[in-house]
């Protein structure tokens, strides 16, 4: 087979027995002998017969000189003693380039060289294109740390939804791959051996049409998504999940595999864009929903690999995470990335926002409001101040305000008002004609999906 010339030939001066061939410019080649000092070169070395051949690898030294340092493949099987000085070609092996149609094994080192070479971006870079919000589970504005042990936010944007008859402690804890700080932790505390066919318990969320749309779901052209996460189980075994429309009409099931038990792994599963059904558009509704499944009998439950017209929670064959007491259920590191790709193990808490940019993506969807000080001399009983309070970060939609804690106040009763996106009013009443303040007080203003 003839090698790939790349503008330089070399003809051997000597037969090439040893470790070195030796080389010069051939008439009607560019000589690039200088240049090439000190860096390894595939070639191929031929005698005029063909009977005797060999193709290696060496690094180019003295200007003239290959040091043969490995033989690929030759006549013999090992490196050849040319019986007549062979003719010898610079030439390139596939594994040398980077190829379209094939999967290549490259080291850390090589794809940092090949992006740098092209000028092109690693996929962490991508971590502002992440469709998920809160994927390293750090923030948790309502709960902290504390456990829950019934459906609803565990963390912000994520939610533990279960029916059936296990019991369960989900709750933000330190724990966590090597980047990563934080991890839900769902711990079994009434085990269901046997699930109900409507049983499950999940870890869900649901994700924002805004953020959504560019997938083009529904559409002809809908694009794939790539998502990747780590997990730690009590129980090895394959566990499943599912992208789902807001109708729950459209759903898409996929697997995974604990392979050891209470180890930290990482996951990754792309999935063709679906192309058919009714998909949120670019609004504040649900886009799709994002879902974990630790438990799922049979009702929610179909087949892995490709878009259905049903409400699949998780694969069928799924493992029950909730079978024993003690079985616990851990993730983190969740990426959810438009295309074919997502970040390799070592460089996944890359792919994660900072905290800050993370905290203000969350209070969109959840903020608490806290009030200043408010002092005012108003002339009689019944008369009203309204404060307006500008709220940290624009909200997905009018939120439903709570107070979460009470502010001392004297000659007065402070009520909520009202509330926008943007901003958060309360009345301020007096009982008698008076100084009247408030001091203090914490708002919750919820306007999660």
């Amino acid at each position: 087979m003839a090698s790939l010339d790349l503008g330089v030939r070399i003809a051997a001066t000597s037969s090439g027995a040893g470790d070195f061939v030796s080389f010069g410019p051939v008439t009607g080649y560019r000589d690039l002998s200088a240049s090439m000092n000190g860096k390894t070169y595939r070639y191929r070395a031929e005698s005029p017969d063909l009977t005797q051949w060999e193709y290696g690898s060496g690094q180019v030294s003295g200007g003239n000189t290959i040091a043969r340092a490995s033989v690929k493949y030759s006549s013999t099987g090992a490196k050849v003693n040319f019986a007549v000085a062979p003719q010898v070609a610079i030439s390139i092996d596939p594994d040398d380039v980077l190829q379209f149609d094939d999967a290549m094994s490259l080291t850390a080192a090589q794809q940092a060289r090949g992006r740098s070479n092209l000028n092109a971006a690693p996929f962490d870079a991508l971590a502002a294109s992440g469709l998920q919000v809160n994927g390293a589970m750090e923030v948790s504005q309502e709960n902290g740390a504390a456990a829950r042990t019934t459906s609803g936010y565990v963390v912000d944007g994520w939610q533990i939804l279960s029916t059936g008859t296990m019991g369960f402690s989900a709750a933000q804890v330190a724990d966590a791959p090597s980047g990563f700080t934080n991890s839900i932790k769902v711990a079994i505390t009434t085990a269901a051996a046997a699930l109900g066919s409507g049983d499950y318990l999940i870890i869900a969320q649901p994700i924002e049409g805004f953020r959504t749309s560019r997938l083009g779901f529904g559409m002809a052209a809908a694009q794939p998504i790539s998502i990747g996460f780590w997990t730690k189980v009590h129980r090895a075994g394959t566990y499943s999940g599912s992208v789902r429309n807001s109708a729950s009409t459209r759903s898409y099931s996929f697997t995974f595999t604990q392979d050891v038990a209470d180890a930290w792994e990482y996951k990754t599963v792309t999935l063709p864009g679906d192309t058919s059904g009714a998909w949120t558009g670019n609004t504040n509704g649900v886009g799709l929903w994002l879902s974990f499944a630790i438990a799922c009998g049979t009702t929610f439950a179909g087949a892995a690999g490709a878009w259905a017209s049903a409400n699949y929670l998780a694969a069928t064959g799924t493992t029950n995470g909730a079978g024993t007491l003690g079985d616990v259920f851990q993730i983190t590191g969740v990426v959810v990335l438009p295309g074919t790709e997502v970040p390799a193990a070592a460089r996944s808490a890359l792919a994660m926002r900072s905290y800050d940019v993370e905290l203000r993506l969350c209070e969109r969807y959840l903020q608490f409001a806290t009030t200043t000080t408010i002092g005012v001399y108003l002339n009689g009983a019944g008369q009203t101040l309204y404060l307006s309070k500008s709220l940290l970060t624009e909200m997905r939609a009018g939120p439903t305000a709570s107070q979460f804690t009470a502010p001392s106040y004297s000659n007065c009763s402070v009520t909520i008002g009202g509330t926008t996106v943007r901003d958060l009013r309360l009345d301020l009443t007096a009982t008698a004609a008076g100084a009247t303040y408030a001091i203090g007080g914490v708002y919750k203003l919820d306007a999660r999906l």
